[in-house]
């Protein structure tokens, strides 16, 4: 079946999907959970994983592969236990369709709402984590909706084990499997981005590049990751003679000094968790905030 054919089944499925109740949405994802946690699921996903990081590491050990995209790669028990935690976590949450976000009085007898609903069909594409795509999947279900996935090339068995399993849970739910679409290469992304008549909504991981490429080639809505630049500020009433402060990236381990003829220093592609290391700060002396994509210290 070709990917227009699988798409508008995904979008009937994705009715499916919305009509449910928030209970039977919850059960699916505790069936999700559960599937995952078997020792056949379990073992076959884990030699699947195995496979991508033996091909991995020799791409690894020929300088074609950064060795963090290899650590991203890795699925073990203890991450696989925490992504199976994820799930039911998410199954337990309050139900997220059919609620009321806005209610305003706009005139005698006229009100105006806003409901959340589901979309229908989702596209995604990621990086090479084979735990993201449970994440993903997990919460697009959750949410009444099909999803289209487009995992790093890297993680490509990881990820067709991983599907085996959802489309098991899926059919046990009397559930079109195309609920849940795998795509395998980057030719079908970019035939994925002409569907707008299907698609409503793509999400976009990458590089810079990339992302320009989607949204380029798109008329679907793109809600893209990208670079962002974050800055570290000094007030510029501080005691110098407190300084050397150093910002810290744990993921990239890069220590950035802001030197006492700056106020700044900043770096580009910031990581997820911001850690702020001050050496010679009095207790309590500053404020540390992070704001969207900016880091800031102001002091008392």
């Amino acid at each position: 079946m070709d990917l227009r054919e699988s798409l508008v089944a995904a979008r009937a499925a994705a009715r499916r999907l919305a009509a449910l109740t928030g209970p039977e949405r919850s059960r699916l994802l505790a069936d999700f959970a559960a599937a995952l946690a078997r020792p056949a699921a379990r073992k076959a996903v884990l030699e699947a994983n195995a496979q991508d990081m033996a091909s991995a590491r020799e791409e690894e050990a020929a300088g074609r592969l950064g060795s963090s995209l290899v650590k991203r790669l890795q699925l073990d028990d203890k991450k696989l236990d925490t992504t199976i935690d994820g799930i039911r976590q998410l199954a337990d949450m309050p139900e997220l369709v059919g609620r009321t976000l806005t209610h305003r009085a706009l005139d005698h007898g006229l009100i105006l709402k806003r409901v959340s609903c589901p979309l229908g069909v989702l596209g995604v594409v990621f990086e090479a984590r084979p735990d993201a795509l449970v994440q993903i999947t997990s919460l697009a279900w959750k949410s009444g909706n099909a999803v289209a996935l487009k995992g790093g090339r890297e993680a490509s068995a990881s990820n067709r084990a991983l599907c085996a399993v959802a489309h098991e849970v899926l059919s046990a739910h009397d559930i079109d499997t195309r609920a849940m679409v795998l795509l395998e290469d980057r030719a079908e992304v970019d035939a994925l981005l002409g569907m707008d008549d299907l698609v409503e909504l793509m999400i976009a991981r990458g590089s810079s590049s990339f992302i320009r490429h989607v949204r380029s080639h798109t008329r679907i809505p793109v809600m893209a990751h990208a670079d962002g630049i974050c800055h570290m500020y000094l007030h510029a009433a501080a005691d110098r003679r407190w300084l050397p402060v150093w910002l810290w990236t744990p993921s990239a381990a890069t220590r950035l000094r802001a030197m006492p003829s700056k106020h700044y220093c900043g770096i580009q592609r910031p990581p997820r968790r911001w850690t702020v290391v001050c050496r010679h700060f009095p207790a309590k002396a500053w404020n540390y905030a992070v704001v969207g994509k900016h880091a800031s210290a102001t002091r008392k």
